[in-house]
């Protein structure tokens, strides 16, 4: 499947989710949502900003995001992120081929190089990415880094951890995504914490 690349229009799109989710309502429901809960002046710019704010939330399991308006700004971040990587195939592959290995080496930074170098290397199974202009890669590489950045990963070039409650973290485990612990560069003793407080709630999607 191509890659999405509208993702770069607006990073985490932090503001607008919660525009969107306090117009929900408690049950969290969008279908009676309309764009015009978003300050944005342009009717067109409204329409496009929401459409994506709801393909992003629908493709992920509501539990995720439901309390969403409760959580920390940090919290709230790591969650719109996650949601960003569950949506875009290509700023999850980013992800696990540029920041992981960044983290594991002895400088851990990242830059545009090196998502760049993922980019080129995924264009042998993602023909479009030949296709795109050169503004285009480098707006992928801005907005990339831009949501590592928002999230609390990247700061000044360097990658850092992100210091938040397991009982936060066991919402990924709950649906299955432990692969996303490991993302957010948690160790293996914090994440066998956070799936051991998965585990405390119940909820069987754990492993």
């Amino acid at each position: 499947m191509p890659y999405r690349t509208t993702f770069a229009a607006g990073t985490l799109l932090h503001d607008e989710v919660r525009c969107v989710l306090r117009a929900a309502g408690s049950d969290g429901s969008l279908d009676d949502v309309s764009p015009e809960v978003l300050d944005i002046n342009s009717a067109a710019g409204r329409e496009r900003r929401f459409l994506e704010v709801k393909r992003r939330l629908q493709n992920v399991e509501q539990r995720i995001w439901a309390d969403l308006l409760t959580l920390s700004p940090a919290e709230q971040r790591v969650v719109l992120y996650y949601v960003c990587m569950k949506t875009y195939a290509l700023v999850r592959d980013i992800h696990m081929n540029a920041v992981l290995p960044a983290w594991r080496s002895i400088a851990q930074s990242l830059g545009a190089v090196d998502i760049q170098r993922v980019l080129d290397t995924q264009a042998d199974n993602h023909p479009e990415i030949d296709d795109w202009s050169p503004e285009t890669h480098d707006k992928i590489q801005q907005v990339v880094r831009r949501m590592l950045s928002d999230v609390g990963l990247l700061q000044g070039g360097q990658l850092q951890r992100i210091r938040l409650p397991y009982a936060f973290w066991a919402r990924f485990a709950r649906v299955g995504d432990v692969w996303f612990l490991e993302a957010m560069l948690l160790n293996k003793e914090e994440r066998a914490a956070a799936i051991n407080a998965a585990r405390m709630s119940g909820n069987a999607s754990v492993g």
